[in-house]
Protein backbone atom coordinates (compact mmCIF):
# COMPACT_ATOMS: atom_id res chain seq x y z
CA UNK A 1 0.00 0.00 0.00
CA UNK A 2 1.13 3.57 -0.55
CA UNK A 3 -0.28 7.05 -0.44
CA UNK A 4 -3.77 7.82 -1.66
CA UNK A 5 -2.44 8.87 -5.08
CA UNK A 6 -0.43 5.66 -5.42
CA UNK A 7 -3.46 3.65 -4.37
CA UNK A 8 -5.59 5.42 -6.96
CA UNK A 9 -2.95 4.81 -9.64
CA UNK A 10 -2.95 1.08 -8.97
CA UNK A 11 -6.75 0.87 -9.02
CA UNK A 12 -6.98 2.81 -12.29
CA UNK A 13 -4.33 0.79 -14.14
CA UNK A 14 -6.32 -1.15 -16.79
CA UNK A 15 -5.54 -4.71 -15.77
CA UNK A 16 -7.51 -7.61 -14.32
CA UNK A 17 -7.23 -8.08 -10.56
CA UNK A 18 -8.50 -10.64 -8.05
CA UNK A 19 -10.99 -8.10 -6.72
CA UNK A 20 -12.54 -7.72 -10.16
CA UNK A 21 -12.72 -11.48 -10.66
CA UNK A 22 -14.60 -11.85 -7.36
CA UNK A 23 -17.21 -9.35 -8.59
CA UNK A 24 -17.93 -11.19 -11.85
CA UNK A 25 -21.46 -12.47 -12.35
CA UNK A 26 -22.31 -13.71 -15.86
CA UNK A 27 -25.96 -12.98 -15.11
CA UNK A 28 -25.16 -9.30 -14.58
CA UNK A 29 -21.98 -8.42 -16.53
CA UNK A 30 -22.91 -4.75 -16.63
CA UNK A 31 -22.37 -4.42 -12.88
CA UNK A 32 -18.85 -5.81 -13.33
CA UNK A 33 -18.07 -3.31 -16.09
CA UNK A 34 -19.16 -0.25 -14.07
CA UNK A 35 -16.29 -0.74 -11.60
CA UNK A 36 -13.82 -2.40 -13.98
CA UNK A 37 -10.37 -0.81 -14.41
CA UNK A 38 -10.66 -1.35 -18.18
CA UNK A 39 -13.68 0.97 -18.20
CA UNK A 40 -12.47 4.57 -18.72
CA UNK A 41 -15.62 5.88 -17.01
CA UNK A 42 -15.21 3.80 -13.86
CA UNK A 43 -14.82 5.77 -10.63
CA UNK A 44 -12.23 4.81 -8.04
CA UNK A 45 -10.62 6.12 -4.89
CA UNK A 46 -13.66 6.03 -2.60
CA UNK A 47 -12.10 5.53 0.80
CA UNK A 48 -14.66 4.02 3.12
CA UNK A 49 -14.00 3.32 6.80
CA UNK A 50 -13.44 -0.37 5.97
CA UNK A 51 -10.94 0.37 3.19
CA UNK A 52 -8.90 2.86 5.22
CA UNK A 53 -8.82 0.66 8.32
CA UNK A 54 -7.90 -2.36 6.22
CA UNK A 55 -4.96 -0.48 4.73
CA UNK A 56 -3.87 0.80 8.14
CA UNK A 57 -3.91 -2.68 9.69
CA UNK A 58 -2.02 -4.16 6.74
CA UNK A 59 0.67 -1.50 6.90
CA UNK A 60 1.05 -1.80 10.67
CA UNK A 61 1.69 -5.52 10.32
CA UNK A 62 3.78 -5.69 7.15
CA UNK A 63 5.32 -2.19 6.74
CA UNK A 64 5.15 -0.56 10.16
CA UNK A 65 7.94 1.90 9.36
CA UNK A 66 5.77 3.54 6.69
CA UNK A 67 2.68 4.20 8.83
CA UNK A 68 3.64 7.78 9.75
CA UNK A 69 4.36 8.57 6.09
CA UNK A 70 0.90 7.47 5.02
CA UNK A 71 -1.49 8.15 7.92
CA UNK A 72 -2.20 11.10 10.18
CA UNK A 73 -4.40 11.26 13.28
CA UNK A 74 -7.04 13.97 13.10
CA UNK A 75 -9.91 14.04 15.58
CA UNK A 76 -11.28 17.38 14.34
CA UNK A 77 -13.06 16.11 11.23
CA UNK A 78 -15.92 14.22 12.85
CA UNK A 79 -16.51 10.49 12.80
CA UNK A 80 -17.85 10.10 9.26
CA UNK A 81 -15.62 10.11 6.18
CA UNK A 82 -18.58 11.11 4.02
CA UNK A 83 -19.12 14.50 5.66
CA UNK A 84 -18.00 17.58 3.71
CA UNK A 85 -15.37 18.68 6.21
CA UNK A 86 -13.61 15.31 6.08
CA UNK A 87 -13.80 15.06 2.28
CA UNK A 88 -12.33 18.56 1.73
CA UNK A 89 -9.50 17.93 4.20
CA UNK A 90 -8.70 14.52 2.72
CA UNK A 91 -8.66 15.86 -0.84
CA UNK A 92 -5.91 18.32 0.09
CA UNK A 93 -3.76 15.85 2.02
CA UNK A 94 -1.32 13.23 0.80
CA UNK A 95 -1.86 11.26 4.00
CA UNK A 96 -5.01 9.40 5.00
CA UNK A 97 -6.70 10.75 8.09
CA UNK A 98 -7.64 8.41 10.92
CA UNK A 99 -9.02 9.04 14.39
CA UNK A 100 -7.10 8.31 17.58
CA UNK A 101 -9.72 5.66 18.35
CA UNK A 102 -9.07 3.93 15.01
CA UNK A 103 -5.33 4.01 15.63
CA UNK A 104 -5.80 2.45 19.06
CA UNK A 105 -7.97 -0.33 17.63
CA UNK A 106 -5.47 -1.08 14.87
CA UNK A 107 -2.60 -1.09 17.36
CA UNK A 108 -4.34 -3.62 19.60
CA UNK A 109 -5.04 -5.84 16.60
CA UNK A 110 -1.46 -5.68 15.35
CA UNK A 111 -0.02 -6.46 18.77
CA UNK A 112 -2.25 -9.53 19.02
CA UNK A 113 -1.04 -10.76 15.63
CA UNK A 114 2.62 -10.27 16.50
CA UNK A 115 2.15 -12.27 19.72
CA UNK A 116 0.74 -15.22 17.75
CA UNK A 117 3.58 -17.76 17.50
CA UNK A 118 2.70 -19.13 14.04
CA UNK A 119 2.26 -15.66 12.57
CA UNK A 120 5.42 -14.36 14.18
CA UNK A 121 7.38 -17.21 12.58
CA UNK A 122 5.75 -16.55 9.20
CA UNK A 123 6.63 -12.87 9.25
CA UNK A 124 10.23 -13.49 10.32
CA UNK A 125 11.41 -13.97 6.74
CA UNK A 126 8.46 -12.51 4.85
CA UNK A 127 8.89 -9.47 2.64
CA UNK A 128 6.42 -7.07 1.15
CA UNK A 129 6.37 -6.71 -2.62
CA UNK A 130 5.56 -3.94 -5.07
CA UNK A 131 2.51 -4.37 -7.31
CA UNK A 132 3.20 -6.87 -10.10
CA UNK A 133 1.83 -6.48 -13.64
CA UNK A 134 1.91 -9.04 -16.43
CA UNK A 135 0.20 -9.93 -19.70
CA UNK A 136 -1.30 -13.40 -19.45
CA UNK A 137 -0.73 -15.01 -22.83
CA UNK A 138 -3.32 -17.77 -22.39
CA UNK A 139 -6.04 -15.32 -21.38
CA UNK A 140 -4.66 -12.57 -23.65
CA UNK A 141 -5.33 -9.94 -21.01
CA UNK A 142 -3.26 -7.63 -18.82
CA UNK A 143 -3.27 -8.60 -15.13
CA UNK A 144 -2.15 -7.04 -11.86
CA UNK A 145 -1.75 -8.21 -8.30
CA UNK A 146 -0.49 -6.85 -5.00
CA UNK A 147 0.32 -9.45 -2.40
CA UNK A 148 0.46 -8.51 1.29
CA UNK A 149 3.70 -10.44 1.82
CA UNK A 150 5.69 -13.32 0.37
CA UNK A 151 8.12 -15.82 1.82
CA UNK A 152 9.56 -19.21 0.85
CA UNK A 153 12.59 -20.16 -1.22
CA UNK A 154 13.45 -20.49 -4.89
CA UNK A 155 13.84 -24.26 -4.56
CA UNK A 156 10.78 -24.99 -2.39
CA UNK A 157 8.37 -22.53 -3.93
CA UNK A 158 6.85 -19.24 -2.84
CA UNK A 159 4.36 -18.73 -0.03
CA UNK A 160 1.81 -15.94 -0.27
CA UNK A 161 0.58 -14.38 2.99
CA UNK A 162 -2.66 -12.41 3.12
CA UNK A 163 -4.28 -10.61 6.06
CA UNK A 164 -8.07 -10.54 6.29
CA UNK A 165 -9.91 -8.68 9.03
CA UNK A 166 -13.63 -8.94 9.69
CA UNK A 167 -16.28 -8.10 12.23
CA UNK A 168 -18.37 -11.07 11.10
CA UNK A 169 -18.69 -14.39 12.86
CA UNK A 170 -15.51 -16.36 12.28
CA UNK A 171 -16.58 -19.94 11.47
CA UNK A 172 -18.68 -18.69 8.57
CA UNK A 173 -16.22 -16.07 7.36
CA UNK A 174 -13.18 -18.31 7.06
CA UNK A 175 -14.68 -20.31 4.19
CA UNK A 176 -16.73 -17.48 2.70
CA UNK A 177 -17.52 -17.67 -0.99
CA UNK A 178 -14.92 -15.99 -3.18
CA UNK A 179 -11.64 -16.77 -1.39
CA UNK A 180 -10.81 -19.31 -4.10
CA UNK A 181 -10.51 -16.55 -6.71
CA UNK A 182 -7.89 -14.73 -4.68
CA UNK A 183 -5.90 -17.91 -4.07
CA UNK A 184 -6.09 -19.10 -7.68
CA UNK A 185 -5.28 -15.73 -9.22
CA UNK A 186 -2.29 -15.07 -6.96
CA UNK A 187 -1.03 -18.58 -7.57
CA UNK A 188 -1.09 -17.95 -11.31
CA UNK A 189 0.56 -14.56 -10.90
CA UNK A 190 3.37 -15.85 -8.71
CA UNK A 191 4.02 -18.67 -11.16
CA UNK A 192 4.45 -16.05 -13.89
CA UNK A 193 6.62 -13.89 -11.64
CA UNK A 194 8.99 -16.59 -10.38
CA UNK A 195 8.60 -19.18 -13.17
CA UNK A 196 7.67 -21.89 -10.68
CA UNK A 197 4.48 -22.96 -8.88
CA UNK A 198 3.37 -21.37 -5.62
CA UNK A 199 3.75 -23.69 -2.64
CA UNK A 200 1.10 -22.32 -0.25
CA UNK A 201 -1.39 -19.53 0.20
CA UNK A 202 -1.76 -18.55 3.85
CA UNK A 203 -4.69 -16.47 5.06
CA UNK A 204 -4.32 -14.73 8.40
CA UNK A 205 -7.83 -13.97 9.63
CA UNK A 206 -8.52 -11.69 12.58
CA UNK A 207 -11.68 -10.43 14.22
CA UNK A 208 -12.16 -6.65 14.43
CA UNK A 209 -15.02 -6.94 16.91
CA UNK A 210 -14.44 -4.98 20.12
CA UNK A 211 -12.24 -6.85 22.63
CA UNK A 212 -11.98 -9.79 20.22
CA UNK A 213 -8.59 -9.07 18.61
CA UNK A 214 -7.17 -12.35 19.94
CA UNK A 215 -9.67 -14.26 17.80
CA UNK A 216 -7.20 -15.23 15.07
CA UNK A 217 -7.14 -18.11 12.58
CA UNK A 218 -4.50 -19.24 10.10
CA UNK A 219 -5.87 -20.96 6.99
CA UNK A 220 -3.46 -22.77 4.63
CA UNK A 221 -4.36 -23.66 1.03
CA UNK A 222 -2.00 -26.03 -0.76
CA UNK A 223 -1.80 -29.13 -2.94
CA UNK A 224 -5.00 -30.28 -4.64
CA UNK A 225 -7.05 -27.42 -3.18
CA UNK A 226 -4.60 -24.88 -4.55
CA UNK A 227 -4.88 -26.49 -7.98
CA UNK A 228 -8.69 -26.46 -7.74
CA UNK A 229 -8.63 -22.72 -7.03
CA UNK A 230 -6.52 -22.11 -10.13
CA UNK A 231 -8.90 -24.16 -12.26
CA UNK A 232 -11.88 -22.15 -11.02
CA UNK A 233 -10.12 -18.84 -11.70
CA UNK A 234 -9.24 -20.00 -15.21
CA UNK A 235 -12.89 -20.88 -15.87
CA UNK A 236 -14.13 -17.47 -14.74
CA UNK A 237 -11.47 -15.40 -16.52
CA UNK A 238 -12.23 -17.19 -19.79
CA UNK A 239 -15.74 -15.76 -19.40
CA UNK A 240 -14.49 -12.29 -18.51
CA UNK A 241 -11.69 -11.71 -21.04
CA UNK A 242 -13.77 -11.94 -24.26
CA UNK A 243 -16.44 -9.70 -22.75
CA UNK A 244 -13.87 -7.02 -21.86
CA UNK A 245 -12.56 -7.07 -25.44
CA UNK A 246 -16.08 -6.55 -26.78
CA UNK A 247 -16.68 -3.63 -24.42
CA UNK A 248 -13.39 -2.04 -25.45
CA UNK A 249 -14.12 -2.51 -29.16
CA UNK A 250 -17.54 -0.93 -28.76
CA UNK A 251 -15.87 2.21 -27.35
CA UNK A 252 -13.40 2.58 -30.24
Amino acid sequence: MGTENEESGYLKTPALSKSQIKKWDNRNPGAFWRDCSFNPKAKFNKFTDAIVMGQLRHMMLFQRGLVLDNFEVNDELGKSRINKKWILAQDSSKKMFITSEELAQATLGTEALIKHEVIRDLLKYAKTESPYFWHDKEWDIDCKMRTDAETGTVDNGSICIDLKTTGKEFPKYIDKEGYQYEVGFYSRGLREKYKRPMKQFIHILQSTAENDEDNIRVKVTEGAMLEACEIEVDRVVREIAPRIKKWQESKD
